[in-house]
């Protein structure tokens, strides 16, 4: 049995960018910054934050949901099946 399950939580970098297939299917594609916070370790040596750029893609109604309602800067938590291209 394998899992593929992830979990996002962070800011929208850019508004949704929407496109309708031939067939009718509206897709939207997002840019979601995650940010892990940076510390001082024991040793005072500081680490900066460091935000990774993740790709969401979203399709049929929830794609439409995306469209209507989210902007750049929004927080969003995505939940959902990792793939790469």
């Amino acid at each position: 049995m394998a899992v593929n399950d992830c979990n996002f939580l962070g800011f929208c970098g850019n508004d949704p960018k929407v496109n309708h297939t031939d067939g009718g299917l509206t897709v939207a594609n997002v840019s979601l910054g995650v940010t892990k916070k940076g510390y001082t370790d024991k040793n005072g040596k500081v680490f900066e934050d460091k935000t990774n750029w993740v790709p969401l893609v979203f399709f049929g109604k929830l794609a439409e949901i995306v469209e209507q309602y989210v902007q750049k800067g929004n927080k969003l938590y995505v939940k959902g099946e990792f793939q790469t291209r």
